[in-house]
């Protein structure tokens, strides 16, 4: 038998105290390239690109694509180039949009989580919906009116959500409260619609209450759900609930809770929910939040400002209120990517976040990185801090050699090795000061050089397996060839405790039925890691 507790308001009116959007808009058919000098011709001649204008001050090139050529196919291409610098789209920029709430400037959570600059060009639509399953909502309140959708009351089973406590009303605001009207604060997804559903009394509420707001919300037309409620104990029916919803599109969030400690409280606690703590202004955790590596992202929740019954505004303290931010990015980016399921907002959302300490799994949410259609990331290249031979007799060189592309080689002689032939090797080393989980699109840049009927083979080390990963191979011709490689995400994996990240590049003369294999020198001259990393 499953045993419900009650789940008190009061443990959050404690609180209360390349898909689709890859890039954002650009002119079609275009992109700006930085070349190293004198190399642009044979690039953009192999696929038939014109030059269009050159910036020189900073040696940039505006170039037309071919017809046939997207914009995201011809910036794979140019990136893959080592006489490429960086490439990427020709974006339009607007003017700025500043709402005019009067109360936003005591609203620190938008500059902090870069709202204000994803307001440029996305702030939400009316017809994607947030759930409010809380304590109801004052729908007459003058910042929220606008955004009503009907809902529903599960404590006293009618069609009345109107909000006894407060709690939900001040929730509904951070989510969504009407914004550039005049008056008050402005909602984290400010063309968003509200769905009031009352599950939360001024005892608290049920697990059968609680179940019911969530598949109602789900049934209704609810994109996201937002859960500002926990309880100690699991309830079988809440987390079934949490699962019809996803599999109904939405994606259920929850408060982590206001206990201060590693303890885990639900609906926040149940896998399918994104759990959400409490940061400050400066994005230290509020003491009184929980943490741990169950609570997957944080959003500022330490004295929010947001609408309270009766056209009143006031601030508060919690989960309770970060929540409801990560329920209006969660508009914000279903608003954008139409097709994006629960599963991939969530990922679009953790993945993004800014990394605030070791408190959450993932980091404190970023409205700017997170919307798929904004610009969100610039080139990020890394030259090897260490080079080292790992197969072989005799070395040349150093890290020196292998940081440019210049004719100056890291080299190795191979040495016998039973039943695989010749072997030389040798091991890079990248160490980045960034934080690895911001870093993405990790690809590399090599060149090598060995006799024909050598085989260069290049790997990378898999944190999470403790071995070597196979990327790719390709035979030598007594010449430099040049290459690029891209990894799998996760790209985490390749990142150790020292954010260092290692590759291997193996050269094999084989020994074959019918020959010996042959001592031979494989030369490295050039490794470059590139990535992308937010602005």
């Amino acid at each position: 038998m499953v045993m419900y507790r009650n789940l008190s308001v009061a443990a959050f009116v404690c609180a209360a105290a390349f898909s689709m959007g890859q890039y954002t808009e650009h002119v079609p058919g275009e992109l700006m390239v930085k070349f190293i000098p004198g190399k642009s011709a044979s690039v953009n001649q192999a696929i038939g690109a014109q030059e269009a204008g050159y910036i020189a001050s900073i040696g940039a090139t505006r170039v037309i694509l071919p017809k046939n050529m997207s914009v995201s196919q011809a910036v794979a291409y140019y990136s893959s180039k080592l006489e490429v610098v960086y490439a990427e789209p020709n974006y339009i920029y607007r003017a700025a949009w500043t709402p005019n709430d009067p109360r936003l400037s005591q609203q620190y959570a938008m500059p902090r989580t870069k709202a204000i600059e994803g307001w440029d060009q996305m702030r939400g639509a009316q017809d994607i919906v947030i759930a409010i399953v809380d304590t109801g909502v004052d729908y007459n309140h003058e910042d929220l009116a606008a955004k009503m959708l009907p809902g529903y009351d599960f404590v006293d089973d009618d069609a009345d959500p109107m909000d006894e406590e407060g709690h939900g009303t001040h929730c509904a605001g951070i989510a969504a409260a009407a914004t550039n009207n005049g008056i008050g604060i402005a909602g984290m997804a400010p063309n968003c619609s509200i769905m009031p559903v009352r599950v939360l009394g001024p005892g608290g509420g049920t697990a059968a209450g609680v179940a019911a707001g969530i598949t109602y919300s789900a049934d209704n037309g609810a994109h996201v759900i937002s859960m500002s409620l926990a309880g100690g104990s699991p309830s079988t029916a809440i987390h079934d609930a949490c699962k019809y919803s996803i599999t109904r599109g939405a994606i259920p969030i929850a408060a982590a809770g206001n206990h201060g400690t590693t303890q885990m409280v639900y609906p926040a606690g149940h896998p399918e929910v994104l759990a959400v703590a409490n940061t400050d202004q400066n994005d230290n955790r509020n003491p009184s939040s929980a943490y741990g590596d169950w609570v997957d992202v944080a959003a500022p929740g330490t004295s929010i400002m947001s609408t309270l019954p009766g056209n009143s505004y006031g601030n508060n303290t919690g989960t309770s209120m970060a929540c409801p931010y990560v329920a209006g990015l969660a508009g914000l980016i279903k608003s954008t990517w139409r097709a994006a399921t629960p599963v991939q907002i969530r990922n679009q959302i953790q993945n993004n976040s800014d990394f605030v300490g070791t408190f959450v799994k993932y980091g404190r949410i970023n409205v700017l990185r997170s919307v798929p259609t904004l610009v969100t990331t610039d080139p990020y290249a890394l030259a090897p801090n260490a080079a080292s031979m790992f197969e072989g007799t005799v070395t040349a060189g150093g890290v020196a050699q292998i940081a440019a592309s210049d004719n100056s080689y890291f080299t190795v002689v191979s040495k016998a090795v039973n039943r695989v032939g010749h072997v030389g090797s040798m091991r890079g080393t990248f160490k980045t000061n960034r934080d690895p989980r911001t870093i993405s699109q990790l690809s590399l840049d090599l060149e090598v050089n060995a006799p024909s009927r050598v085989t260069a083979n290049f790997f990378i080390w898999d944190n999470s397996t403790s071995k070597w990963q196979y990327v790719g191979a390709f035979p030598m011709n007594g010449t430099d060839v040049k290459k690029s490689f891209s990894f799998t995400a996760p790209y985490t994996k390749y990142w150790n405790a020292n954010r260092e990240l290692q590759v291997l590049v193996r050269c094999v003369w084989p020994q074959t039925m019918s020959s010996s294999a042959k001592q031979f020198t494989m030369k490295v001259d050039h490794l470059r890691l590139n990535g992308r990393i937010p602005r």
